[in-house]
């Protein structure tokens, strides 16, 4: 799926398609007509949330189009007001930085608390060979995944 541009009238006007083959020849069919500017399918609730009107997706399920969990993010992206991008950017940075200190680098499993708790006696299951200090485990009183201090004795 694509957003096409198309000039009408003298006009831009963009349509969202989706191209698909036909006995080897690439054909296209239009899916939403977006009219001369797709951002007025962007909806802005507050803060520094955006979503695409649910129209769109709607009108793509009538017409058994299957998306990719962000595609039509990636699609609209460019017609998102520039401060709510810089506000997303950044915290894709910042959760993506996170992650990647929070978690067990061999089974990359979340490890949503980075304190470890006595209630934790084992971390064989999810244990690291690679870093021993990023260590997950369960705890058997809770059932939630912790990070746990593998030098530490219990």
């Amino acid at each position: 799926m694509y957003l096409a541009k198309t000039i009408l009238g003298g006009q831009p006007r963009y349509i969202l398609r989706e191209s698909f083959q036909k006995n080897g020849i690439t054909h296209y069919r239009d899916l939403f007509d977006l009219g001369g500017d797709p951002s007025k399918f962007i909806v802005y609730p507050g803060g520094n949330a955006y979503y695409i009107n649910g129209a769109i997706e709607t009108r793509l399920d009538q017409l058994c189009v299957h998306l990719d969990e962000d595609e039509l993010d990636d699609i609209f992206w460019p017609y998102v007001k520039p401060q709510i991008q810089r506000a997303v950017e950044y915290e894709k940075k910042t959760s993506t930085a996170a992650a990647s200190v929070f978690e067990c680098p061999e089974h990359r499993l979340p490890a949503p608390c980075p304190a470890p708790y006595p209630a934790m006696r084992d971390c064989s299951p999810y244990a690291c060979q690679q870093n021993p200090l990023l260590c997950l485990t369960r705890s058997s009183q809770s059932g939630s995944s912790l990070m746990v201090d593998a030098n530490r004795s219990f």
